[in-house]
């Protein structure tokens, strides 16, 4: 078992309803993996559009989240990194032993 786990979600142009969806499920995925013994969660966005998408709904993914995580951190990278770009950034800002990659349009 893992003792620290990782989410993280690479955006570009993605609905609001369809993040807070996401926060939603990965919140209760989380409450899961805590009760199976997992000790730290960390949840990480990241946006690689040209119009921030995460920006409108930030104060909305860190109030679902926030029972669940540990620490939430959302990143406006400024550009299109693309997905495999956009998470190895991500990877790169934390260290958990464990690394679970969601597209955004993924309900765990």
């Amino acid at each position: 078992m893992f003792e620290s786990v990782g989410v993280q979600v690479v955006t570009y142009h993605n609905e609001p309803a369809q993040l807070v969806r996401l926060a939603e499920a990965i919140a209760a995925t989380a409450a899961a993996a805590r009760s199976a013994g997992v000790r730290r969660v960390t949840v990480h966005f990241g946006d690689c559009s040209d119009r921030p998408c995460l920006l409108p709904v930030e104060a909305d993914l860190r109030n679902e989240l926030a029972a669940a995580a540990d620490e939430v951190d959302i990143v406006e990278f400024g550009e299109n990194l693309g997905s495999g770009g956009g998470s190895n950034a991500l990877a790169a800002r934390h260290s958990s032993d464990a690394i679970w990659v969601l597209n955004p349009d993924a309900y765990p």
